[in-house]
């Protein structure tokens, strides 16, 4: 692109990309946030940038990420904060206080006001915005921050790495330092249904306990902190929750329901018939993931469609196949009337790990306000995990071969539910491939 500037439009010429930025931002602004590719569109518009690179907006992007790095690293205040991904104000904005990305927030936040207890999500982004340390012009924050909070959490699990965070229950996170600080030993906090788990093995004695009798044990050990008004009703849904999953997958799952508000463990069972049909049904998925290699791309895009729209995804289309540009399925998952989530996906026939590139792929050929997936019949490389958990970059999901072979059991395609909730293999719905 070369870009023909007309010199009345600006006497003082061209800038450079963090100068242009900081150009249209001072005069742009006003004192909000601006998207990259708005501060590149306003100050190419007005003569300040000049360039004859192709993608002036990755360029931008890219110079204002490596200002930010180099100015952390160098102790220096530097010109730029990063209020949300993609969009950048001014740190004199907020003079005296600097503003912070969500989990440097998210992190100042918990330090200053937590007292070495867990926060809500809800709760910290309200203490970062009223603080003046989070300036953000998206219109959900607080989604937001609890996205890049679990975000950060995956991507340390998959690369092994510690986090700055630890989540103690759903929504609630505190400082991992909390725990290497303490004088008395820590006790480690577990989820509710690890939680659950965890008690009934300690104190159940092969006998039910009660949901609430649970959920007692399992705070006075200090394996569940949550600041919930209602554990018990929580710790309930959630046993019933994973019950019906691991019914609708066809698994024993962990838990069994023994009578109204009791609950056990699947394994006192022994080898009886829930194990048997956990056997079973293993099989069948390992059989149903054998037979999506036997399928051509296109077929495979078609039974992904088919699945998507069985799981309440709208507006599917499947792509022609070949000229995808890397998204093979486009949809919008709607939940309730509240919530549209525009979904790009790309599917992987394909025997071999999937590697880091192919998430870079997807996440560039996103749409504005699409989220990016990556369902494959094979699994995902560390390096792939870690790109698509980047905090600072639009999430990409990742389905292996054992999730899809599961989903697809889930909704009866390619298999059905017999009696005892035991599969069997149908033949797989195979759409016409257009000539």
């Amino acid at each position: 692109m070369n870009i023909q500037v007309n010199p009345s439009i600006d006497p003082e010429g061209a800038y450079s990309f963090l100068d242009a930025a900081e150009r249209v931002l001072d005069q742009f602004g006003n004192r909000k946030p601006m998207h990259y590719r708005e501060i590149t569109d306003k100050a190419m518009n007005r003569g300040w940038l000049r360039t004859s690179g192709k993608t002036p907006e990755a360029t931008m992007s890219a110079q204002l990420l490596t200002e930010l790095k180099r100015a952390k690293a160098s102790g220096e205040p530097g010109r730029f904060v990063r209020a949300s991904p993609g969009c950048y104000g001014l740190v004199r904005w907020n003079d005296p206080e600097e503003t912070y990305s969500f989990l440097d927030a998210a992190e100042k936040v918990l330090d200053k006001f937590a007292d070495g207890k867990p926060m809500h999500y809800r709760e910290i982004t309200d203490q970062a915005t009223n603080q003046g340390w989070l300036s953000t012009s998206g219109k959900t924050p607080e989604a937001t921050m609890s996205a890049q909070l679990g975000a950060e959490l995956d991507w340390a699990k998959a690369s092994g790495e510690p986090s700055r965070f630890i989540r103690t229950s759903p929504g609630c996170y505190g400082l991992a330092k909390w725990n290497v600080n303490r004088l008395v030993n820590p006790v480690e906090t577990y989820s509710f249904l690890d939680a659950a788990e965890k008690v009934l093995n300690q104190f159940g004695e092969r006998k039910p306990m009660h949901y609430r009798e649970i959920t007692d044990k399992a705070m006075n050990q200090g394996w569940l902190n949550t600041t919930g008004k209602t554990p018990k009703a929580t710790m309930n849904a959630q046993l019933l929750t994973e019950l019906k999953r691991a019914k609708a997958r066809g698994e024993p799952g962990r838990f069994v329901r023994t009578s109204r508000g009791y609950y056990g463990l699947v394994k006192w069972l022994g080898t009886g018939l829930p194990q048997q049909i956990f056997r079973h049904n293993r099989k069948i998925r390992e059989r149903l993931r054998s037979q999506l290699m036997d399928l051509d791309p296109f077929q495979f895009e078609e039974l992904v469609g088919q699945l998507l729209a069985e799981m309440g995804f709208e507006s599917i289309d499947v792509t022609n196949y070949g000229g995808d540009g890397g998204i093979d399925v486009r949809g919008t998952l709607q939940i309730s009337d509240a919530v549209r989530i525009r979904m790009a996906v790309q599917v992987k026939r394909w025997k071999a790990n999937i590697q880091r590139p192919t998430v870079q792929q997807v996440r560039g050929s996103l749409g504005a306000h699409e989220q990016g997936l990556i369902i494959t019949t094979s699994s995902f490389s560390t390096g792939a995990i870690k790109e698509a958990n980047e905090p600072s970059k639009t999430p990409v999901g990742l389905m292996n071969g054992e999730q899809l072979a599961a989903l697809l059991m889930e909704y009866n395609i390619g298999a059905r539910r017999t009696s005892h909730d035991l599969f069997e293999l149908e033949e797989l719905p195979v759409a016409e491939k257009p000539k």
